[in-house]
């Protein structure tokens, strides 16, 4: 099982030993960046809603014993670049990243839940979910067609 996923890994990214981390036979640890792959749909700071793009930086984890795999739940990090706009009072505004968090914080103006876990983005959250099983999904089969020889 672990040489399949582990070849099923080099199969699906373009440099894939770069952001991995293998233990021989017992772990492997994929950290991969994905550019606008995950749509947003929130305020745009007092403006009405806006459709963002976030890039989606993310570490899987698959564990390997006894004939089994463990697939933990993967840490992630959602961000996008914000261009600074042009005010005629305070001239340019400025530039930078911006992060989605999970958990709103006090000074968080975008997130997934709010500090009480309720759901602010269900479309966000689903997103997420849909990405995640997706490329699980398709390592798992890869991982299942790999001929062994």
């Amino acid at each position: 099982m672990y040489k399949n996923v582990l070849n099923a890994i080099n199969t699906m990214y373009s440099n894939p030993q770069k952001g991995l981390n293998v233990v021989e036979g017992e772990s492997i640890s994929l950290t991969a960046y994905e550019e606008k792959a995950l749509p947003v749909r929130h305020s745009a700071g007092g403006f009405g809603k806006g459709n963002y793009k976030y890039d989606l930086s993310y570490t899987l984890s698959f564990l390997f014993k006894d004939g089994k795999i463990r697939i933990n739940s993967p840490v992630f990090e959602c961000k996008r670049w914000y261009e600074g706009t042009y005010k005629p009072t305070s001239g340019w505004g400025s530039s930078g990243w911006t992060t989605l968090k999970l958990v709103k914080g006090d000074r968080d103006r975008v997130a997934i839940y709010d500090k009480n876990g309720k759901l602010l983005l269900e479309d966000t959250a689903s997103g997420l979910n849909d990405h995640f099983n997706s490329v699980l999904k398709q390592i798992m089969e890869k991982s299942q067609k790999i001929n062994n020889w």
